[in-house]
């Protein structure tokens, strides 16, 4: 699994990056996940690095050569701030 900052998977990153967002105002960042192999990756988890940062209805599996957009959400308590934080998956894989 990979994931890129287009669907197309031109630029790999495994970093979120919301720029500097407003206190009161929510900002979405969107990636996107490939299985470059044969196999149904099934079981996806997610550890993000920030906990303030949400994952809107992430997958539970990616088919085979597939790709998926995972949408991300992050709303300031504080200041007008940037925030940069990571993400790294795991899953099992099916073949057959």
């Amino acid at each position: 699994m990979r994931i890129s900052k287009d669907p197309k998977y031109l630029v790999e990153t495994n970093t979120i990056d919301f720029g500097i967002v407003e206190v009161g105002t929510t900002k979405e960042v969107t990636l996107y996940l490939h299985n470059d192999s044969d196999a149904v990756i099934r079981n996806l988890k997610y550890a993000i690095g920030n906990k303030k940062v949400e994952l809107v209805n992430p997958p539970e599996r990616i088919v085979p050569r597939g790709v998926e957009a995972l949408r991300f959400r992050w709303s300031p308590t504080l200041l007008k701030q940037p925030l940069k934080t990571t993400i790294e998956i795991t899953g099992e894989e099916i073949y057959g």
